[in-house]
């Protein structure tokens, strides 16, 4: 039943996702499990369901859980910027989304909370109080910063 309805609605254009089938048995359990959960997962490629429960682990580390770590200090940045590079690699390593163009903006948000974050810790160690062995985590953090821009551009061109 959902196959059908959504064959008919990409016919009339109003449907841009693939259709996917999760299962050969059309049960009445399934449906309501569609019915309810569904609008989570239909953007994603059936192999990654779980991409949205990471997203979301991902988006409450962030917003939250940083806030305890080092408050006020640079280093509160660097883990933010580390947490958020590792997660834009699984994002471009395993693009999840079943329409490229939503894992595209994915990974530009992505680097836009990292150019975010790395302003941030730019201008909590621009005090030139801070000491040289203070600052030394930090510019490791640059380093990878500034590959992931490096990787990020790259993997753009290979898209385009």
């Amino acid at each position: 039943m959902i196959i059908l309805c959504s064959h008919s609605m990409m016919r009339r254009g109003t449907i841009s996702v693939p259709t996917l089938s999760w299962s050969k048995n059309n049960s009445p359990a399934e449906r309501r499990v569609l019915r309810r959960v569904g609008n989570l997962f239909v953007a994603f490629k059936v192999e990654h369901w779980y991409y949205e429960i990471i997203n979301t682990l991902h988006k409450l580390f962030v917003t939250s859980v940083l806030v305890f770590c080092y408050p006020g200090e640079y280093m509160q940045y660097a883990i933010g910027i580390a947490m958020v590079y590792l997660f834009l690699l699984i994002t471009m390593r395993i693009q999840p989304y079943v329409i490229s163009i939503l894992s595209n903006l994915q990974m530009y948000t992505l680097v836009i909370l990292i150019i975010s974050l790395f302003y941030g810790m730019m201008k909590s160690i621009n005090d030139f109080s801070v000491r040289v062995r203070k600052a030394a985590p930090c510019m490791i953090v640059v380093r990878y910063f500034i590959h992931a821009c490096a990787v990020f551009s790259s993997s753009l061109s290979h898209c385009a």
